[in-house]
């Protein structure tokens, strides 16, 4: 097993070239653990579709492992091996970055091959995918040695393949599920479920439907399912779409759900990766019917055509990632905002933005990503990003992180569609756009928006006018001690992974939101926002080491919850709204008698992780530490439905830490 690096959470690879992280992927979490194991056993891994099904998302599947666990490697490198593509020459740029970060004095041995290939001989810590891979012939002589990590993408199992296998079936129904709400949260499970069925579980058949019903405002989730229901009269549908990375063949039915709703049918995709159209002119007998220059020009238009599947589907993972960094910007969120934001877009583009109505802003933002990535150049994504940071910086809540993460996306995309274009720069419109008044749903807190350094809020909270308590509560609210060192950034990426998790899983209306106290200056930390969101969020988080019980700050903010937990319990309540967990290793003797009358969260990984500090978790064992999220969001979830009381604000005011130095 290559040993994790402690680079700070978020990082790359010094050496890095990947796809984009597909932010509505679900499943497949024990797969990409066995990937994990394969990997430290033999090295050399084929990843691969079950009897070469297509839709299973084996390519999208590896994409997850690189960014899940890139942590592991001080190098990841992707290698497009679709015809067409110079495998032999993304080889040699990889060895070129690899001499320029590592050569040092040992520098970076490389193997001559047949035909000039220079390939790198990799080093513990190093990992090479070759992505779309259509046969065995392909990677003769191109196979990196070294002790380093080779993932091999295939539409379907390769025979006589030397090193180990994963083969990937469908999902599971509950991945299905959490899938197409995930895309499409319009969509119930039940409804949900016969569309995954119908679909046969199959990942990129799943999205592609959501994906439709989210972007066409007259294709309903109930419509969706009644054309699957007729087109596929059982379950196991195949389908044919061009999203998979890797672009391979795609044989079966096809279902397309088309632009407007009630259009339904099935064709026949033709054997291979050539393009649908007439059949071959050859006869059986011989191929005198066609002379060489026919057969030349029917492999260029197949080569083309392949090309242009891949520009596709390399164009649509973009839009997932632009709409979904848009989705996690607050003030697009609210309709107020959205409709400032189009109106500084069109005083930048100099034309007023037009999009169909639509009762859904999900809807009407997709219709603008896929228009901003079908122009001929980078200006309108440019514009968006440009826009968004015009606007936001003039309202109550500033979304610097969100804003920030959508403007470098932006600038990446732009570079990966157009490359040879020139970024345009934008300044500042003229027009002056009033800010939307609190009242239009958002906070206006005293500090900033959260995964800055001073952040101290994860997501939308409204608030009353005038100050007050939240009209939504948070889900949880983290409880940690602020260290000294590094480990701050754990505790935050923590907070952040378990809210992504718990937005996947609760309704989107309003999103989840989330609290962490980031900032502590000297002098007076409790404020109003900080006791507002102990007496009124859902669940507290508390991560417990010796120096949590040390701190008054978390005594106060236990004693707020604790006090909340006896508060509900008079009342006949049977939630206590408190989930302790081992952050690192403590004796439970050293506990507060306060702390200890409560049972400290378990993995329930199994015996292997019992007793495991979350700390050392999260540094070792990525997919289980997935795993716990999971699990933990879900207890969350099961809180909030059946909230404990709140505090008014001078009972809470008046309350001693329960522990720490200044402890009555």
């Amino acid at each position: 097993m290559t040993r994790p690096n402690l680079r700070p959470p978020g990082s790359r690879p010094p050496v890095w070239r990947a796809p984009t992280r597909n932010d509505f992927f679900a499943g497949r979490d024990d797969e990409l653990a066995d990937i994990e194991r394969l990997l430290g056993i033999r090295r050399l891994v084929e990843v691969s579709a079950r009897d070469g099904r297509p839709d299973l998302g084996e390519a999208e599947a590896v994409v997850e492992f690189c960014h899940r666990y890139n942590r592991r490697y001080e190098a990841v490198w992707w290698v497009r091996c679709q015809p067409g593509n110079d495998v032999a020459g993304q080889l040699g740029e990889l060895t070129a970055e690899l001499r320029a970060r590592f050569g040092g004095a040992l520098g970076v041995p490389v193997d001559e091959r047949p035909g000039g290939a220079r390939v790198p001989r990799l080093r513990p810590g190093w990992l090479v995918v070759f992505a779309g891979v259509p046969d065995a012939a392909r990677l003769d002589g191109l196979l990196p040695g070294g002790n380093g990590h080779v993932l091999v993408v295939r539409p379907r199992p390769a025979p006589g393949w030397a090193g180990a296998r994963k083969v990937l079936g469908p999902l599971n129904r509950a991945e299905s599920i959490q899938l197409l709400r995930g895309v499409a949260p319009m969509v119930d499970a039940d409804t949900a479920d016969a569309i995954a069925e119908c679909l046969g579980d199959r990942p990129a058949a799943l999205f592609r439907i959501a994906d439709r019903i989210v972007g066409q405002d007259t294709l309903t989730p109930a419509v969706c399912l009644a054309i699957l229901q007729l087109a596929v009269p059982s379950a196991g549908m195949t389908t044919t779409g061009d999203d998979r990375i890797d672009g391979g063949a795609r044989n079966g039915q096809v279902v397309e759900v088309g632009a407007a709703a009630g259009r339904g049918g099935a064709r026949q995709d033709p054997a291979g990766d050539r393009p649908a159209g007439p059949p071959d002119r050859a006869g059986p007998s011989t191929g005198d019917a066609r002379t060489e220059l026919e057969r030349q020009e029917q492999a260029e238009r197949a080569a083309a055509e392949r090309q242009a599947r891949s520009k596709r589907a390399e164009r649509e993972r973009h839009a997932q990632a632009v709409r979904a960094a848009l989705s996690r910007v607050r003030l697009i969120n609210d309709p107020d905002g959205f409709r400032l934001w189009l109106a500084e877009l069109g005083s930048i583009l100099g034309r007023p933005v037009d999009l169909p109505a639509a009762p859904l802003l999900a809807t009407r933002l997709t219709d603008l990503v896929r228009r901003a990535l079908g122009a001929d150049g980078p200006l309108m994504l440019t514009a968006m990003a440009a826009a968004l940071e015009h606007v936001a910086v003039d309202q109550p809540v500033w979304d610097e992180p969100a804003v920030g993460q959508l403007r470098d996306l932006a600038a990446n995309v732009g570079t990966a569609l157009w490359p040879t274009a020139q970024p345009p720069t934008i300044q500042p419109g003229h027009s002056v756009i009033p800010a939307v008044p609190a009242a239009a749903g958002r906070t206006n807190p005293a500090t900033p928006a959260p995964s800055s350094p001073t952040g101290s809020s994860s997501g939308a909270t409204p608030a009353r006018p005038g100050g007050g308590p939240a009209a939504v509560p948070h889900f949880f609210f983290t409880s940690y001690v602020h260290p000294v060192d590094e480990d701050d950034d754990w505790s935050g990426r923590f907070h952040e992974d378990l809210l992504r998790q718990l937005r996947q899983r609760a309704s989107r209306r309003p999103p989840a939101t989330a609290f962490i106290d980031r900032q502590m200056p000297a002098g007076v930390r409790w404020g109003p926002e900080l006791r507002d969101a102990a007496r009124t969020a859902h669940v507290m988080i508390a991560l417990l080491s010796d120096d949590y019980f040390g701190s008054s700050w978390c005594g106060r903010e236990f004693a707020i919850f604790d006090a909340r937990a006896k508060l509900t319990a008079a009342a006949g309540g049977t939630q206590v709204g408190i989930i302790p967990i081992r952050w690192v290793p403590f004796s439970m003797e050293k506990a507060p008698e306060c702390v200890a009358e409560y049972q400290i969260a378990t993995m329930n990984l199994g015996p292997r992780y019992e007793g495991i500090a979350l700390l050392d978790l999260m540094q070792s064992e990525e997919s289980q530490y997935r795993r716990f999220l999971n699990n933990l969001a879900y207890r969350i979830i099961e809180v909030a439905g059946s909230p404990v009381r709140t505090l008014d604000a001078d009972t809470a005011d008046q309350l001693s830490p329960a522990f720490g130095s200044d402890a009555s």
